[in-house]
């Protein structure tokens, strides 16, 4: 790895590319505060699935977001690319971009080619099992110059999400100050799924034990089973959250 030298701290303009899930892009927040704490004035943008980074920019991880699945960036998925003189104009304004994607080799390659910047690619995911990702994401930066100074991910809601999660408590009744427990019985993968018999032992024992309110959150990943869910759960009474946004 080369230090990055040549870029100028003050006046940097830096393309950071993440892709990955919800989760992946959470246990990716203390590489990219470090990256951020490496170069304090530089212009940020960030560049992948939008509705997630949209949590990065609220949160002050990016001054621009861009999505990676924009019409404008589908040449660079393919062979012997011919992008167009405005997508080269795009590439060529950055002076350093960093590549956190998996398996987009023709992607990284054509970003490489069509850009001007110093170009950093670090696969997103450890080779070998038993190292956290953040802690890998964090060593692979250092081989770079950049120092992280903190390993765990900070998210925040913002004032509007804030105000309208109140808003929806209120609606149902929720008085403020009174317990409430989230169950989010679902995921993206089936597999990594904790069995729905047990989610209800824990509701079942969170009203009993502790006079919570449950708070089922339901999502697109749920929606195949969201009738056995209800089904199973509703002996809770539970305040239905579904579909919100992520913040």
């Amino acid at each position: 790895h080369n230090p990055l030298v040549k870029i100028s701290y003050s006046d940097a303009i830096i393309l950071i590319i993440k892709t990955g899930a919800i989760g992946d892009t959470i246990l990716f927040l203390p590489a990219l505060e470090a990256v951020r704490q490496k170069f304090p004035k530089a212009f940020v943008e960030i560049m992948g699935h939008e509705e997630r980074l949209s949590l990065l920019k609220e949160n002050g991880y990016a001054d621009s977001i861009v999505s990676i699945e924009s019409k404008n960036l589908h040449s660079l998925f393919i062979k012997n690319a011919r992008p167009s003189e405005s997508l080269l104009k795009y590439l060529r304004r950055f002076d350093l971009i960093f590549t956190f994607v998996k398996d987009e080799t023709v992607f990284v390659d054509n970003i490489r080619e069509f850009s001007k910047g110093q170009i950093v690619q670090i696969p997103p995911f450890p080779e070998e099992r038993g190292e956290h990702v953040v802690d890998y994401l964090l060593n692979a930066l250092k081989g770079y110059g950049i120092e992280p100074k903190n390993r765990i991910p900070k998210l925040f809601a913002g004032a509007d999400a804030k105000k309208s999660a109140v808003d929806f408590l209120q609606k149902h009744s929720i008085e403020p100050g009174s317990p409430v427990m989230a169950l989010h019985p679902g995921s993206g993968g089936k597999t990594k799924n904790w069995p729905l018999e047990r989610f209800f032992e824990i509701g079942v024992w969170l009203k009993q034990e502790c006079g919570a309110r449950i708070l089922l959150i339901i999502g697109p990943a749920e929606e195949a089973v969201e009738k056995t869910i209800m089904d199973t759960m509703n002996v809770l009474n539970p305040v239905v959250a579904k579909n919100l946004s992520l913040e």
